[in-house]
């Protein structure tokens, strides 16, 4: 048979099968689906809905979802011969190999590629039906729809179709398909989320992941909100190559099963080959010895029927069950795959910024529930719980079993238990390898109750009832490869169950409020409303398991749907009728007291909601937006801690002004929008005008108005209780131990903005007028208001367990015992900026003083890893930052440790206070190979806070945190080069520079109008720092010294960025002014390149480098246009002697030249022979490539 015939035939005979239809029919409703979640991205992102970006994240997500799809026709064409016994006559027949195998695979990947068509259809019935808005949608383009089709849906078909078909046809067995399916799943997140993401590795990534979904995450992030409307989805860059390989690697995989594969029965492996082999065949042997010639003795078996036995073949089954998954060679892949993630440790456990951490007990476990780890168990039971039910079945044995004297009760829960015996040998993999891990980093602290408590409890539990789930619904479905797709999508539906408007945990099967493991705090109350929720979830799934156990398959061929549903009556008539009713018992009980505590005790808002609510907060009050308020000039609390009960009681007291030049008449007093309003007085008449405890807004008219320069008291109550179970997890303001309760928590004076919707695509849904997220530079009002960030005086009493130790802002006075409480009494000495927290819990104290500041670590007992170098960092930068900009204000600063499940330096400035989570404790600069002391250098980062903030508050306009943030980081580069020295400042900016390597969009606002984070945490110290280099460090601190001198009391009018760019321009000589400029008031780029480079000996040692180097010089817009400028720059020239690997070897020479666009040569003089020489070698320009701004000497030069 001709290759054309086979293909056509294929063909002919699955499109005849309803599974095929289904197949497409399920891509068609979750491209569907999966267009519908990204509304939200549109609106947000400020692109249309049917952006050609879109519309290939769609198609790359329906092509991972289609993995699934690609396994089920593959493995058929593959396997279908073998598994129906059809083998050896289709062997037989007059048909070569290449026919056979190309016609199969060939109907394969057409069938797969039909089944692709589905998502572009999806995405425009979506467009059109969804009811979206004018401005989401754009202009149809039939190339933004067939573009992603050719680029990514149909190669990434023939690369699935290839790679599954090849491991079907040299297994001969279907699972293996399935599998690898699960391992290029595995392959395409590792490449995402590990290679490109976590390790910064992004070229790799792309080229790693098989169907192109790094490479498209790459242009979201690096791509314009125009680009993204308007570019195609294209074969080009790195999206090319990504193709070329993996097309190459399908091609190769195929030439292999052509040249592996042979028109052969399939061979007995193993210890049933050896066994075999010695058994002679009958009739070779002599007669006296042939089986039949010997008479045999058949034993008396008892015939016992009852439970006992019965529960005797429930554990029988259940062995037999884990021996069959067990016993499959490709099942051992897996936990090899779980060893190598666990072994990968290094880059797993690093935190923030690339430093290594502890291998902490508690993160290793809770790591073994990331999202990748959970789809790779989801995806081992969904394969092996269809490969359970259909094992008789796939073996001839179907009616055999049935005459069996064994109830289909003992089948079901052997089978069931079989697979949770593999779900406990995966955990235990986990632990092993997790263990491994930490004797590998010579840690040794193994805490094996807590791995129990977290592998073997909260993460088994949830694989347990997914088990009892996917085995029924195999049960309920009469076809292998529909099931493994209905019970894959049901567990994407619960996934991003968030998509379709599900969001309340009683709703999304195996949902629960979530928990953490801290420390500090271990589990906090997590785990009582998980248990709830776990009961509620297992009388589900009792009851799904009951329909499944009643529509367990029967016979080899499946009967008719009515005679199914006859026989299910029976079976369901002969259940115990205890079961179903402990199963609706479990549902009802259990689910009634979750209703009770989220719906009655509380009142549950869903997100939509929420959103809702800030937009009708606006519609509301937004008109009191300029409405004159008074200002907060100190305040005093008494705050009463509970932690056993995660409560608290504040009893507090305001004192406001008038700092307005009119009377005001009335105060609005907005409550937090998770808090209940509280009793609020003023120390005046004052009537009630409006209250909305809804919305939290309150309106008190004042019996006599606030004239300019009077002033108020104003005394509330304040209760912070949990009722119920919030439908959002624990609370973590008030905890058992490592209490932190901001002031945001307190009632505030005056409209808040910020509780207003931000984002313009959100506000456009709702009906408001668009406006921007930040107030724009020039806006003069915005200067003069301070709400939220007045500088007060602070006096504060807290109450907490006599075990544990308060803290708030300030001088301890004194602290008491009374009526079996601790009580603390703090003051502030002098004013701070009106953002403060008070903390509580079972503290150790490390202490030291600079100067007459006490300076304190409150900490963990347990937590004492970093404790040294934070001490040193603060007396570091208290010392540097004293000195170039102005004095420290209060006489102490106390950093103070709080829980927290997540990694890395997470740390928040407060003044005289800076919070840092326990993930900073567990930080290892010991193990960093780039010797590089992070913490250190972070710590100093806050601590400059304490000037560039706290006391320098700027005005909340564009560009604002550029004074904050990016005037924090560089006085932390002169704390660490004048405590580390000059080489490990160098090593902490080349860190820094790392985010340049990872895709971003070069599109943007100058930094004087900069807001989000790489232009405020990177560009704004790099543009310091180069200016630094380029004009002195004195010129550059003195002009920060002028401007903290001018507004360091937080007053209005408050700084912005323009005043900051006055006082540079005042030091800056005017041959360098066009870089001020370049830096700060103009999005500017160069591209610098060494392109060769030349030496020759002169007399005396000396060598003559020529170094010929590119430039060019462009800005681009903040819409993505680029304008290449004039270029007539001073640069930075290099030379550096030979070191050993990477490492740049010693400075030979540090020039300036003047530089212009193009190509040019460069000639310098060094001490002796260079090994290499470029262009900006300390990378102070903004240049996009770091790579190319060096070169090695040419050979023989």
């Amino acid at each position: 048979m001709k290759t054309w015939g086979v293909m056509q035939f294929e063909l002919a005979y699955q499109l005849r099968r309803y599974t095929t239809w289904v197949y497409m029919l399920a891509l068609l409703g979750l491209a569907f689906w999966m267009s519908v979640g990204f509304v939200d991205d549109a609106r947000r992102g400020g692109i249309y809905f049917n952006a050609p970006i879109i519309i290939g994240s769609v198609t790359i997500i329906a092509s991972l979802m289609d993995l699934l799809v690609s396994a089920a026709i593959a493995a058929d064409a593959a396997t279908r011969d073998a598994q129906t016994r059809m083998a050896p006559l289709l062997y037989t027949a007059p048909q070569t190999r290449f026919a056979y195998l190309v016609g199969r695979f060939g109907a394969a990947f057409v069938l797969n590629s039909m089944c692709l068509v589905a998502v572009p259809v999806a995405l425009w019935v979506a467009t059109h039906v969804l009811g979206l808005e004018r401005a989401l949608i754009g202009p149809f383009e039939p190339m933004a729809y067939l573009g992603p089709f050719v680029v990514i849906a149909l190669p990434n078909a023939f690369i699935s179709t290839a790679l599954l078909f090849v491991a079907a046809v040299l297994s001969r067995r279907p699972v293996v398909s399935y599998l690898v399916a699960v391992l290029l799943f595995l392959l395409v997140l590792f490449s995402r989320e590990f290679v490109a993401d976590i390790m910064g590795y992004w070229t790799l990534g792309k080229h790693l992941d098989p169907t192109g979904f790094t490479a498209l995450s790459a242009l979201w992030r690096a791509w314009t909100p125009l680009q993204k409307n308007t570019q195609l989805i294209a074969l080009e860059g790195a999206m090319l190559t990504n193709r070329l390989l993996w097309l190459g690697v399908g091609l190769l995989a195929l030439a292999v099963a052509h040249l592996r594969f042979r028109f052969a029965h399939h061979s007995v492996g193993g210890r049933r080959a050896r066994v075999a082999g010695t058994t002679p065949a009958l009739g070779t042997a002599p007669a006296a010895e042939q089986p039949w010639s010997v008479p045999v003795a058949l034993p008396r078996v008892p015939r016992a029927f009852g439970r006992a036995a019965q529960l005797r073949q429930v554990g029988r089954v259940a062995l037999h069950s884990f021996r069959a998954i067990a016993g499959n060679k490709s099942w051992l892949v897996f936990p090899a795959v779980f060893v190598l993630m666990q072994l990968m440790g290094p880059e797993l456990l690093e935190g923030e910024l690339g430093t290594p951490s502890l291998p902490v007990t508690g993160r290793l476990a809770a790591m073994s529930g990331h999202f990748a780890i959970g789809v790779f168990v989801v995806g081992l039971v969904t394969v092996y719980a269809g490969e359970l039910v259909w094992r008789e079945r796939d073996a001839g044995l179907g009616a055999i079993t049935d005459a069996t004297p064994v109830p289909v009760w003992v089948l079901f829960v052997g089978k069931l238990l079989g697979l949770w015996l593999m779900l406990l040998a995966l955990q235990a993999v986990i632990m092993l390898s997790g263990i491994a891990l930490q004797a590998q980093q010579d840690y040794f602290t193994f805490e094996l109750g807590l791995y129990l408590q977290i592998l073997f409890g909260l993460h088994l539990a949830n694989y347990l009832l997914f088990a009892a789930v996917a085995l029924a619904g195999h049960a309920l479905v009469q076809a292998k490869y529909v099931g493994h797709l209905l019970v894959f999508l049901f567990y994407l539906c619960t996934v991003f169950a968030a998509d379709l408007g599900l969001e309340h945990q009683l709703l999304v099967f195996g949902s629960d409020l979530g928990w953490r493991y801290t420390d500090m705090n271990g589990f906090g109350s997590a785990l009582g409303a998980w248990g709830w929720y776990k009961l509620y979830w297992a009388g589900w799934a009792l009851l799904i398991g009951l329909a499944g156990l009643v529509a367990w398959p029967h016979g080899q061929a499946p009967p008719p749907l009515r005679a199914r549903l006859q026989q299910a009556a029976q079976r369901g008539r002969r259940l115990p009728w205890v079961l179903p009713a402990l199963g609706v018992g479990l549902v009802l009980g259990a689910g009634g007291y979750i209703f009770y505590h989220t719906y009655v005790q509380q009142a549950y808002v869903s997100g939509a909601a929420q959103t809702a609510q800030r937009a009708t907060y606006e519609r509301r009050y937004g008109r009191f937006r300029n409405a004159p308020q008074p200002v907060l000039l100190a305040t005093k609390l008494r705050v009463e801690l509970y932690p056993e009960r995660q409560a608290a009681d504040v009893q507090g007291s305001y004192q406001l002004r008038n700092s307005t030049s009119r009377a005001i008449d009335s105060v609005h007093v907005v409550f937090h929008p998770e808090v209940a309003p509280g009793k609020v007085q003023f120390g005046q008449p004052a009537k009630l005008a409006l209250s909305d405890d809804e919305l939290g807004y309150r309106i008190y008219v004042l019996r006599t108005a606030l004239q300019p320069g009077d002033t108020l008291r104003m005394h509330f109550r304040q209760a912070l209780a949990p009722r119920g179970f919030a439908a959002r997890g624990a609370s973590s303001v008030v905890v058992a131990n490592g209490t932190c309760l901001e002031e945001s928590w307190l009632p505030s004076v005056g409209y808040q903005p910020a509780h207003e919707l931000s984002n313009a695509g959100v506000r456009r849904q709702h009906g408001l007028a668009s406006r921007p997220a930040t107030r724009a530079l020039e806006d003069s009002a915005a200067r003069h208001d301070v709400r939220g960030r007045e500088h007060i005086a602070l006096e504060t009493v807290v109450g907490t367990t006599p075990e544990q130790t308060a803290v708030a802002p300030g001088a301890l006075l004194r602290t008491w015992q009374a009526g079996g409480r601790r009580y603390f009494h703090y003051r502030t000495d002098a004013p701070i900026r009106n953002g403060y927290a008070v903390f509580s819990a079972r503290y150790a104290l490390k202490e030291t003083r600079w100067r007459n500041v006490q300076i304190q670590v409150l900490h963990h007992p347990g937590h004492t890893q970093n404790l040294g170098r934070l001490l040193r960092s603060v007396e570091a930068s208290l010392a540097y930052c004293t000195k170039q900009f102005g004095p420290y204000p209060h006489q102490q600063l106390r950093l103070i440790e709080v829980p927290s499940a997540a990694s890395g330096l997470r740390l928040t400035s407060f003044p005289g206070t800076i919070r840092y989570t326990e993930g900073f404790a567990f930080v290892n600069p010991q193990r960093d190979d780039r010797d590089l002391d992070l913490p250190f250098a972070v710590m100093a980062h806050e601590v400059a806070h304490q000037w560039w903030g706290n006391q320098v508050v700027p005005a909340m306009v564009e560009g604002g945190p550029v004074l904050s943030e990016s005037l924090a980081w560089y006085s932390a580069m002169g704390v660490v080069e004048g405590t580390l020295g000059a080489e490990h400042l160098g090593r902490l900016l080349r860190m820094m520079r790392r985010e340049y390597i990872s895709p971003r969009p070069e599109a943007d606002v100058p930094l004087l109008r900069e807001t989000d984070h790489f232009g405020v945490y990177r560009k704004g110290p790099f543009a310091m720092y180069a200016l630094r280099e380029y004009l002195g460090p004195a010129p550059v601190n003195a002009a920060l010294q002028r401007l903290f001198k001018q507004y360091r009391g937080g007053q209005a009018p408050l700084p912005t960025s323009l005043h900051l760019y006055r006082e540079l321009q005042t030091a800056t000589p005017d041959s360098l002014r066009y870089l001020l400029h370049d830096l700060f008031a103009q999005n500017t780029f160069w591209e610098l390149a060494a392109e060769r480079v030349e030496a020759k000996p002169l007399t005396g040692g000396k060598w003559q480098v020529s170094i010929g180097v590119r430039a060019r010089k462009l800005s681009v817009s903040q819409t993505g246009t680029e304008k290449q400028l004039p270029m007539h720059d001073v640069v930075e020239i290099g030379a550096y002697a030979p070191a050993p690997g990477d490492l740049r070897g010693e400075q030979l020479y540090l020039g300036k030249h003047r530089i212009q666009a193009g190509r040019q040569t460069i000639t310098i003089t060094v001490p002796r022979k260079p090994a290499q020489a470029g262009i900006d070698p300390r990378h102070l320009l903004i240049d996009g490539n770091l790579d190319d701004n060096l070169r090695a000497l040419a050979p023989g030069k």
